[in-house]
């Protein structure tokens, strides 16, 4: 995996929690919409179903997809490293919580900082996967 993908699954690991707050936070607006005309007089000459532009927006919003299968991909990873606990005391003290430096996570964790990337590249590696970056 080449340096410029992995910095950038490295800050889609540490907006995380940001990215989840955010995809909540599109899917109300889109839910919620704007209010009809101030009037309360339709537009158009047809009739409309807000159910069903709710659905459409929902399902073709850029931004949410995007946002959707970057935070699916992550979630799915560290679902499936739950039972490594070295792994994701690393990655909650390097990227999630953003609490330790990687020296930091060095001496918390015991372990060399060798193994502190290895350990790095194989999670930031499984992503990458995920999401067909690599």
């Amino acid at each position: 995996m080449n340096k410029a993908t992995e910095n950038f699954i490295a800050a889609e690991l540490a907006a995380y929690y940001d990215n989840l707050r955010e995809l909540e936070f599109l899917r109300e607006e889109i839910l919620e919409g704007s209010p009809g005309p101030p009037d309360g007089m339709p537009r158009g000459n047809t009739t409309s179903n807000p159910t069903a532009d709710k659905a459409m927006r929902l399902i073709s919003s850029r931004v949410l997809l995007c946002v959707e299968r970057r935070t699916a991909a992550i979630t799915k990873v560290l679902q499936r490293n739950q039972n490594d606990p070295l792994m994701m005391e690393l990655v909650k003290m390097s990227f999630l919580n953003r609490t330790h430096t990687p020296i930091g996570v060095c001496k918390e964790l015991h372990i060399s900082r060798r193994n502190y990337y290895r350990r790095r590249r194989e999670f930031l590696g499984q992503i990458a996967d995920e999401l067909g970056l690599r």
